[in-house]
């Protein structure tokens, strides 16, 4: 499978305070797999902060069949839980785990927010404008 940004996967996740499956979006795939994550809610902190939920972009249920409820992309921490490799090997032996892609107008919007992002280091947000300008 070849990796692209937008992606969703229903993966595993160790790093998170409630260890679960969650689902990840593929955001950068070289030099290393970073990924989104997308959660049921905002947090307080983020309700809170307008430049903190600027971070959060809303998810329809309807424009993600994988989905179940309305949901968040936070655009806020990329996580490095997965290699590009170890994550093709894991959709290989279960192909489920691959859910689908995130609507286009989710992307674009990501896109025009990541300039004005204050969580991310300006190199990855370089990098992600330059991997999200084409489509998944």
């Amino acid at each position: 499978m070849e990796l692209k940004p937008g992606q969703v996967f229903k993966l595993y996740c160790a790093t998170c305070v409630k260890q679960k499956n969650k689902f990840f979006v593929a955001a950068l795939i070289e030099p290393v797999l970073r990924c989104f994550l997308i959660n049921s809610k905002m947090t307080e902190l983020q309700i809170a902060k307008d430049d903190l939920a600027f971070e959060c972009i809303e998810l329809s249920k309807d424009k993600h069949p994988f989905l179940d409820h309305d949901s968040y992309l936070g655009c806020n921490q990329l996580f490095v839980e997965y290699t590009a490799k170890a994550l093709c090997q894991i959709v290989h032996g279960s192909p489920g785990r691959f859910v689908g892609c995130l609507d286009r107008g989710v992307m674009d919007e990501a896109l025009s927010r990541f300039p004005k992002n204050i969580s991310l280091p300006q190199k990855r947000i370089r990098e992600l404008i330059e991997a999200w300008k084409s489509p998944a």
